[in-house]
């Protein structure tokens, strides 16, 4: 015959363990980039992704983004988001030695206004990334290109791009975000 008692002892502490190990892994982090780590289940927060991330970051964010087998080639390895941001944008990411050195927003389907785009490149670097030093506007001024590319320079460290849908430069659909120096 089997003696219920100590079964139902033997399963409420191990839930009781379980749920202890469990409060001990997620009460008390103090890592000040949590919100950039992917839970347990797979996920991260589009607006927590940056330049210069490591890459186990996307790797292990396996319900938030993909590896793209047609964007690796000479040891850079490419992500694609499965979802979309608040404003329709699906990201891409690109890494090299273990860290995203390059994030773009593809708005195709829903081009932006520029101060969305910038407000979203904004998003895309480090917050401890250096002043914008200077910016590129010559396609723009020029208006020979059909879909002129705006760039902005943070020091020597990161630049930044929006891509126009028209030579007017009135709408982005690209918006890139590029780590300039490597470690190493």
């Amino acid at each position: 015959m089997f003696n219920w008692k100590k079964q139902y002892n033997s399963l409420s502490l191990i839930a009781l363990a379980a749920i202890a190990c469990a409060t001990m892994n997620t009460a008390c982090s103090s890592n000040k980039d949590a919100a950039a780590v992917p839970t347990p289940q797979g996920t991260i927060a589009l607006d927590a992704v940056r330049v210069g991330m490591p890459e186990t970051t996307f790797k292990d964010a396996i319900l938030t983004f993909v590896q793209d087998p047609n964007g690796s080639l000479m040891g850079k390895v490419q992500y694609l988001s499965r979802g979309r941001d608040a404003n329709g944008g699906q990201y891409m990411v690109q890494c090299k030695d273990g860290r995203c050195f390059g994030l773009l927003v593809y708005h195709q389907d829903q081009p932006l206004t520029k101060e969305q785009a910038l407000a979203t490149m904004e998003k895309l670097f480090p917050t401890d990334k250096p002043a914008q030093s200077k910016v590129d506007d010559q396609q723009i001024k020029a208006g020979n290109v059909a879909t002129p590319t705006e760039t902005f320079f943070f020091g020597d460290d990161y630049k930044g791009e929006l891509i126009y849908t028209d030579k007017g430069a009135s709408k982005v659909k690209i918006i890139a975000a590029w780590m300039q120096k490597t470690a190493g």
